[in-house]
């Protein structure tokens, strides 16, 4: 319901074993992505989507976003 999808199998749980056993680098999502087939093209429009969620990173008056890069 929140428009993106993630990684096939892992949930919350999972999600939080990875992060915490390699830290929270982006290399570490990229890889968990790979692992499932996917790219890192795909974890970084999921990050974009998460990231958009926040308050203040979409403007309702021009409708425009500001994306989110691995460097924020």
């Amino acid at each position: 319901t929140d428009g993106y999808f993630g990684v096939p199998r892992v949930g919350l749980k999972t999600a939080e074993k990875i992060l915490n056993k390699d830290g929270a680098e982006w290399q570490t999502v990229v890889n968990t992505y790979e692992k499932s087939g996917m790219t890192e093209e795909d974890a970084l429009l999921n990050a974009r989507m998460a990231f958009i969620l926040r308050d203040g990173y979409y403007n309702n008056e021009t409708k425009e976003i500001t994306l989110w890069t691995p460097t924020q």
